[in-house]
């Protein structure tokens, strides 16, 4: 369980032995996420995932954020498997130096084993996809 955006518009109450996670880096441009105090909680908690989200609810919101995988995923449960496994990369042109200063703390999506050279890196549900440096909407 990944807590998405868990001060946004004011938010305290925070069960923190209940997840495993939280999403820090939300670029959600219509609310306040706090994703400095969602990085403070997640730094309070060394064992948590750390996710981003573009949380794209209007044309216009999509690829603010997201979560980069080294190979496109078929169902919740491999992506699961890339999440628990660190396999991943946060990416955000809104709030590129969280998602810098985050790199280390993931294996990075060249370290991460492939199935096959026709694999290509996308998020799941369809946020990003990386081929030969370019990203487009899939």
């Amino acid at each position: 369980i990944v807590h998405a955006h868990p001060y946004r518009d004011g938010n305290t109450t925070v069960f923190e032995d209940a997840v495993h996670g939280t999403e820090i880096l939300n670029a959600h441009p219509r609310h306040e996420n706090h994703n400095d105090r969602a990085l403070e909680l997640a730094k309070r908690h060394p064992e948590y995932l750390r996710l981003a989200g573009s949380d794209t609810h209007e044309d216009g919101d999509e690829c603010r954020a997201g979560v980069l995988l080294p190979e496109r995923v078929r169902d919740s449960f491999a992506y699961r498997r890339m999440i628990e496994g660190r396999c991943f990369r946060l990416r955000s042109p809104v709030f590129p130096e969280l998602a810098a200063d985050e790199a280390g703390r993931t294996c990075g999506i060249t370290a991460c084993p492939r199935r096959g050279a026709e694999q290509k890196s996308a998020a799941f549900g369809g946020a990003f996809l990386l081929d030969s440096g370019e990203r487009s909407r899939i």
